[in-house]
């Protein structure tokens, strides 16, 4: 018996390097600790799309149906 499988082939992405600065105002109810983790995330969020872009989509699709006093949601 042979178990043919197909070939993947994958290619890692071109790297950029990137850098940038953000500031970042602590609230006072959030410890510095928490506040370290929130800045880096907000700051690699702010370097990544000042360097590719953002792009935002959202689709909605609502489907009624009626037929013999019944009706359909979907």
């Amino acid at each position: 018996m042979a178990l043919l499988l197909p070939q993947t082939i994958l290619h890692a992405q071109k790297i950029i390097p990137v850098h940038g600065e953000y500031t970042y105002i602590v609230p006072g109810n959030e410890s510095l600790d928490q506040a370290k983790v929130t800045a880096l995330e907000r700051a690699k969020i702010s370097i990544l799309a000042d360097t590719f872009g953002t792009v935002v989509g959202a689709t909605s699709t609502i489907t009624v149906s009626s037929e013999n006093d019944s009706s359909d949601i979907s």
